[in-house]
């Protein structure tokens, strides 16, 4: 049994959690439901006092963005046949309308046998084709009714209407897919959480070019329209026209007389509107932010600190956050996370994860998250940040700034004179680093040729330390309801397993037993538990986030213009 070096909590109880995560290319919905139902078998066979509860379950949240994209979905399928509706009839409504499930199936299709699932890209990308896989449908429809309107029969009027309009159909068609075509060689993982649009868009708008060309013509004839009814009638003379035609008629006579001026008109609107966003613009983000469902506090705190030390810690910003009513769940992890797979500094002594509650019934997660932060100012020792779930790909934090130098001196005092200038910037926030946790560990030096009087080698030391630190495994064995071995240690009681207890061990020799303080020196040295290089030169990084309605380029710009007036040295800044 090892010592205690991590302490969990759900809700305020003790709790042991296991943390799952599903392999690259798995369905989410499908492995979640997976994983209850053997919670569910094996939870029979436990005492009644024993709960289970879910924490970060992203399979609702996934079914509602699903359901509410299909219900996006279905509305602009029917603003979309609305308009056809008003503009060209029922009857030709009807036909452009088979034009959309059937290009959403045939896409579907398509999608299907390339392997891929059928995600929110997916979906959305569904929603952004909608009204332009119609265009060719819509074209070859009127073009038969205005034929129909001249007597031509309905067959004759659909195939002559396919064969006429097959180049304007199919040149429109590519001309939209080969603005996409670029997409698909998008490097990187932006690349593969956005490959899913072009692909999708090339799948549907290349079935509606089928779908124009030879599905609506033929349902088109079988329907066999009335011939001279007053949905295809043309009118005979523009100037008749009322309505919003009629403006519209107006519009174009004044911009076929005027032509240069509207040309010119054109450029210059292009040129202001290119001015104005420079000056006034709200600038440029990857993903916009979005309210999330769970978000995570570290708790940041620097020194020797024991795990017990660390939890009274954890504990009085845990005891800040459980009574607020907008947390659906609240879950503490104390001790290191380095290693668990989470990007984190290196002084975080905990992390509390908190998941909220729909966000119909609560405040904006930035307001709750500014709570938190605000009552865990008045706990002195530590500092907090926040981190709020994020869309899209995986991301570090917007600034990233590298300090990099040839010798490990020159380091620390530039990171820690820049970060005293970032902690000065209003829209900069959630500022970490990755120096070294400060902290002590005793090294033992042997002095080989004074132990080899007494006939005793490194070896016996080891051992003798060791039962007052780690132990001895002695043996292994396996318990009956394990698949594992497990060691069997042996060390002292804990009364003994003390610092002081270094000086008075002794170790069996030919002379009988043997203080090793007779040849074994001990000593405090400063601990270091990693360096990073790059390039073969030293590194640390600050890393920071911007509070919301900041942009992070905005902020790098302003920082480069203050890095020269810091005076950091030559040597060191890279």
């Amino acid at each position: 049994i090892r010592d205690r070096y991590q302490r969990r909590v759900r809700g305020g109880e003790p709790a042991v959690s296991l943390e799952i995560s599903k392999r690259t290319g798995e369905n989410l919905i499908q492995t979640i439901e997976d994983v209850k139902a053997i919670v569910k078998a094996q939870q029979q066979k436990w005492p009644d006092h024993v709960t289970v509860s879910y924490a970060n379950d992203q399979s609702h949240h996934i079914r509602d963005m699903l359901n509410d994209l299909q219900n996006n979905i279905i509305l602009a399928i029917i603003l979309v046949m609305g308009i056809i509706v008003v503009s060209l009839g029922w009857r030709s409504s009807l036909l452009v309308g088979v034009a959309v499930p059937g290009s959403f199936l045939m896409g579907i299709m398509i999608i299907s046998l390339m392997g891929l699932t059928v995600n929110i890209v997916v979906l959305f990308s569904l929603i952004f084709a909608v009204g332009m896989l119609v265009d060719g449908a819509i074209i070859v429809v009127e073009y038969a009714d205005l034929k129909i309107a001249e007597g031509m029969p309905p067959r004759q009027a659909y195939l002559h209407a396919a064969q006429r309009m097959a180049w304007p159909v199919i040149t429109s068609i590519v001309t939209i897919i080969a603005v996409f075509m670029p997409l698909l060689f998008w490097p990187g993982v932006p690349g593969q959480f956005m490959k899913f649009m072009p692909i999708t868009l090339i799948a549907v708008l290349s079935a509606s070019i089928l779908m124009a060309l030879i599905f609506i013509p033929a349902i088109g004839q079988l329907l066999n329209p009335l011939y001279g009814s007053a949905e295809h009638k043309q009118p005979d003379n523009l100037e008749s026209l009322t309505g919003l035609l009629a403006h519209y008629l107006k519009i174009l006579h004044i911009a076929l007389d005027h032509p240069k001026r509207i040309i010119g008109g054109a450029i210059a609107i292009l040129i202001i509107v290119k001015i104005a966003h420079s000056f006034w613009g709200r600038g440029v983000e990857f993903f916009p932010n979005v309210e999330p469902e769970i978000a995570a506090i570290h708790v940041h705190g620097r020194g020797n600190l024991s795990i017990m030390d660390k939890d009274d810690l954890v504990r009085l910003v845990e005891a800040r956050i459980l009574p607020m009513k907008e947390l659906k769940s609240v879950y503490t992890r104390t001790g290191s996370l380095i290693g668990s797979g989470a990007d984190v500094p290196e002084d975080v002594i905990g992390a509390i994860t908190i998941e909220f509650i729909d966000w119909r019934k609560r405040r904006p997660a930035d307001a709750i998250l500014n709570d938190i932060e605000q009552s865990a100012k008045e706990i002195p020792g530590i500092h907090v940040a926040v981190q709020k779930e994020k869309d899209g790909p995986p991301a570090q934090k917007p600034i990233d700034i590298e300090i990099s130098a040839s010798g490990a001196a020159l380091l620390k005092p530039a990171l820690l004179t820049l970060r005293k200038r970032l902690q000065g910037m209003p829209d900069i926030t959630g500022i970490s680093d990755n120096l070294p946790v400060p902290g002590i560990e005793w090294q033992l030096t042997i002095d080989r040729g004074q132990a080899a009087k007494f006939d005793a080698n490194v070896r016996q030391v080891g051992n003798a330390i060791k039962l007052v630190t780690n132990g001895i495994t002695v043996a292994t064995y396996r318990p009956e309801d394990a698949r594992d071995e497990v060691d069997i240690v042996v060390r002292y009681f804990p009364q003994f397993r003390v610092l002081d207890e270094l000086d008075t061990l002794k170790i069996q020799t030919a002379a009988g037993l043997l203080p090793i303080s007779n040849f074994v020196t001990r000593k405090p040295e400063s601990r270091v538990n990693k360096i990073d290089r790059v390039d073969g030169r030293q590194v640390l990084n600050l890393r920071a986030d911007v509070v919301p309605g900041a942009l992070a380029a905005d902020q790098i710009t302003h920082i480069r213009t203050v890095l020269p007036q810091l005076k950091l040295d030559s040597r060191t800044l890279r």
